[in-house]
């Protein structure tokens, strides 16, 4: 019966999907929307964009798209695009996310 359904697409309700661990396991599509923070100091940190997209084999790790908010991009010394949205490719492993 499996072999009948090779090469076919399954999808599964995100209501429907098996429950994780919330500490340590997530679906990856569940990230986009997301906001991101950068630690600035002791215990501080300041919100300077959300993920609107994962792409996976890029490399050894996954790769979030981060759209920058316009009151970071002001503070970085980077020339904006009229009308254009800033974004950042960042890979996503334990050691920067």
């Amino acid at each position: 019966e499996a072999e009948d359904m090779k090469g076919t697409t399954m999808l599964v309700k995100s209501n429907e999907r098996e429950q994780l661990d919330r500490d340590s396991e997530f679906y990856v599509q569940d990230l986009a929307g997301l906001e991101v923070r950068l630690k600035t100091g002791e215990g501080e940190s300041s919100d300077i964009g959300t993920i609107v997209d994962v792409y996976d084999g890029t490399g050894a790790y996954d790769t979030l798209d981060i759209e920058l908010n316009e009151s970071y991009v002001k503070t970085c010394d980077v020339k904006e695009k009229k009308g254009r949205k800033l974004c950042v490719l960042v890979p996503f492993n334990r050691e920067i996310v």
